[in-house]
């Protein structure tokens, strides 16, 4: 029978295989980021590369969020709605259920993204990871909030595993919850495997360890997350390390949950199952850096056809900047681009207004003569043609695989 035990203490064997595919996975991780800063449109291709990564990961739980809703949520900012209490499901029912993706599961992905950046901006290289950090990482990422303001808590209570698993996976105690999460954070806090090797490792241990009673998989990709920035492996990019697992959910599932799915995690077995879960994150990566190469030409090309439509314009003037930064806002009103060029209302409003003319620019469905939103369609239509290319139209729940 499998429970999770202490591993800080522990020394893992990771076949050369697996060793060699974690490399090329981390340096195409290293190569894509340093063609991104390169790029002058770099912050909005690490803003389209993060909105995937956050879609990717509230499809794993067989949620149909909107990449072009969540670009609509992060331009309106609605009011954020709270789940019942600090440790229940946000919905008792999945959106794939319905025919298309509910804003509900797009605010999820929203409080994702916003958790991933706050990860990018708190976690410092070679910096410690607590508990309380996990405990944030996890309130942010299911209602928005730090944990402080949600109240949210590690289980306390024992977790129910199905009865055909009962002889097969035993979750800790409530009582040794607490311990084997102070453990894992000392693993954590060791640098003795390469970056990729490491999160593999902490997201096996930290799913293992139920230390919540859901929404476990998002949170132990952001807690990947926080490994990477604290290793240093990347510093101004969120990948889409989820994407992989979001198109081969039951692979994904059958690797980290291996108990789940019935199967003897015990001696030599667990160490090749974990072997093998470590050689999948190190693919998931490498695809992650493949993708963003599709995302960066998208991008690259559509700005290039901008700029011929616009012609030459001055440099430091409205128009021009504006330019760079509708690729990452693509939603925008007079008001929210004089803030973000820092330029006058005439000024703005003209270099808006240009932009319309030229067909870079329409206005959007939902304005109004006395609110007047902007939007650059073809970003969105790009958003929704590199969508359709890389995720099915229909999610698939990870849990859906498990053994009954």
């Amino acid at each position: 029978m499998y429970t999770p035990t202490s591993m800080s203490t522990q020394l893992f064997s990771i076949s050369p295989r697996a060793s060699a595919e974690i490399f090329r996975g981390e340096m195409a991780l290293i190569r894509m980021e340093e063609r991104i800063t390169r790029l002058e449109i770099g912050p909005a291709l690490r803003k389209h590369i993060a909105r995937l990564e956050a879609i990717s990961t509230i499809r794993i739980d067989g949620k149909n969020p909107s990449l072009r809703t969540l670009i609509e949520l992060e331009s309106t900012q609605k009011p954020e709605r709270k789940p019942d209490s600090p440790d229940s499901n946000l919905t008792t029912k999945t959106d794939s259920e319905n025919e298309e993706p509910t804003e509900d599961s797009s605010l999820e992905s929203l409080w994702y993204l916003e958790t991933l950046e706050w990860l990018s901006q708190t976690i410092e290289v070679g910096g410690d990871i607590d508990p309380e950090i996990i405990l944030d990482i996890h309130s942010r990422c299911v209602c928005g909030e730090s944990a402080a303001q949600s109240g949210f808590r590690f289980r306390e209570n024992p977790y129910k595993v199905p009865e055909n698993l009962v002889g097969i996976y035993k979750p800790p105690a409530p009582d040794d919850v607490m311990p084997l999460i102070e453990d894992l954070c000392d693993f954590i806090n060791k640098d003795i495997y390469s970056p990729i090797t490491q999160t593999a490792l902490a997201h096996f241990q930290f799913e293992s360890i139920k230390p919540f009673k859901s929404s476990l998989d998002r949170t132990g990709r952001a807690l990947s997350h926080a490994i990477i920035y604290r290793r240093g492996l990347v510093e101004r990019i969120i990948p889409p390390i989820g994407l992989m697992p979001a198109i081969h959910t039951k692979y994904h599932a059958e690797h980290l949950l291996p108990y789940d799915f019935g199967f003897d995690v015990e001696g030599l077995t667990k160490a090749k199952l974990i072997n093998e879960w470590a050689r999948f994150c190190g693919n998931s990566v490498e695809l992650a850096a493949q993708v963003v190469q599709v995302y960066i030409d998208a991008i690259i090309n559509l700005e290039k056809s901008w700029n011929q439509r616009v012609g030459k314009t001055s440099k430091g003037s409205a128009a021009q900047e504006l330019l760079l930064v509708l690729p990452e806002t693509p939603r925008l009103t007079v008001s929210s681009a004089m803030k973000l060029l820092d330029k006058s209302f005439s000024a703005t409003n003209d270099a808006l207004n240009l932009l319309r003319q030229l067909g870079v620019l329409r206005l959007a469905a939902d304005s109004s003569d006395r609110n007047r939103i902007f939007e650059a369609a073809e970003v969105f239509d790009a958003v929704d043609e590199l969508e359709k290319l890389l995720l099915a139209q229909n999610p698939v729940a990870r849990n859906s695989f498990f053994s009954e």
